[in-house]
C-alpha cells in the first residue's frame, strides 16, 4: 500500500515489549507500532473485545470498518474507496 492513501497503525497491548519486538523483527514488518504494554485506555476507547482487532478509521475521523482479523480484501475496497473521493 505504499505510496496509497493509506496508514497501517499497529497497537500492541496485553504483550511484552521484547516479544513484539522480536515478532516484527522475525516478520520483517515495516508499518508503525505503538507499545501500549498493560495500559487498556486504547483498548477501552475503540471497544476492543478480542486480538486481533481490526479498525479502520476513515479520513474524516469515522470508524469505516471494525473486525477480528486483518482482512486485505477488506483493506483493499476501503483504499479503493479512499482513492475515488
Amino acid at each position: 500500500m505504499k505510496e496509497r492513501p493509506f496508514a497501517l497503525i499497529g497497537v500492541n497491548v496485553r504483550d511484552r515489549l521484547p516479544r513484539v519486538r522480536r515478532y516484527f523483527d522475525e516478520n520483517d514488518l515495516q508499518w508503525r507500532s505503538f507499545f501500549m504494554g498493560d495500559n487498556e485506555t486504547t483498548t477501552n476507547q475503540y471497544k476492543v473485545d478480542a486480538f486481533p482487532t481490526t479498525v479502520t478509521i476513515d479520513h474524516d475521523g469515522v470508524i469505516s470498518h471494525r473486525g477480528n482479523q486483518f482482512d486485505l480484501e477488506v483493506v483493499k475496497k476501503l483504499v479503493a474507496n479512499a482513492e475515488s473521493m
